[in-house]
């Protein structure tokens, strides 16, 4: 409930945020979000989203949030290979209503994952790692350090390493 209640917040409040700095509304809304995803964080023990950024961070001092948001698409769609993650992206994409109900499940992953990518994009945040100084030769590494991460443990789907070099392949 938490999550789904901080999602509907972000995205709704976000752009405006971001397009008038000032709206003092918005900025409300997106603090009650903030406590939102932090009872969110606090109930699900997070999952390969934060095992992939910890070594972005320790690495390259990529902001924890901005490395959160870079790998969050990728990891989206690794975890809506399991048919209950699928249809809990499905239940965001419409509690939040984005481009309208959905009730393909399928399609609600795509929406789910454009409207993560786009609110990367108005904020103003590279989404390639490549952006970011990363080379494809810090992988293993990244990998092998996210799978030793223990939020890996609470990821809905089961991750290995060669997942999650596949995962930094993908944000490259």
């Amino acid at each position: 409930m938490y999550a789904q209640r901080a999602f509907q917040i972000a995205v709704t409040s976000l752009r405006d945020v971001l397009h008038d700095p000032g709206n003092v509304q918005a900025r409300g809304q997106m603090l009650l979000g903030a406590a939102y995803a932090g009872m969110a964080i606090e109930n699900s023990m997070l999952g390969a989203a934060h095992s992939t950024a910890n070594p972005l961070t320790a690495h390259f001092n990529m902001i924890h949030g901005i490395a959160v948001g870079i790998m969050l698409p990728h990891v989206v769609r690794f975890n809506s290979q399991l048919d209950e993650a699928r249809t809990i992206y499905a239940e965001l994409v419409n509690i939040a209503a984005l481009k309208g109900r959905n009730d393909d499940p399928d399609r609600s992953v795509d929406i789910l994952v454009e409207t993560l990518s786009d609110l990367l994009h108005i904020a103003h945040i590279p989404t390639r790692l490549t952006q970011h100084h990363i080379s494809p030769s810090s992988i293993p590494t990244l990998a092998a350090e996210a799978h030793n991460q223990w939020t890996r443990n609470f990821n809905p789907r089961d991750i290995s390493v060669a997942d999650f070099e596949s995962l930094y392949l993908q944000a490259l």
